[in-house]
C-alpha cells in the first residue's frame, strides 16, 4: 500500500464519519423538536382551542 492509498482511505473514512455525525445530530435535533412540539400541542391544544 502506498502512502497515497492510505491517505485516501483515511480521508474517505473521515468523510463518512463526518457525514454520519452530521446526520445523527440533525436527526437528534429534529426528533427532540418534534417530541417537544407534540407534547406542547397535546398539553396546550385544548387551551388554544378554548381561546379560539
Amino acid at each position: 500500500m502506498s502512502k497515497s492509498e492510505i491517505s485516501e482511505i483515511l480521508f474517505s473514512e473521515g468523510i463518512w464519519f463526518f457525514s454520519y455525525a452530521v446526520l445523527w445530530f440533525s436527526y437528534n435535533f429534529v426528533f427532540k423538536y418534534l417530541v417537544a412540539y407534540y407534547f406542547i400541542f397535546i398539553h396546550c391544544g385544548p387551551f388554544f382551542v378554548s381561546i379560539i
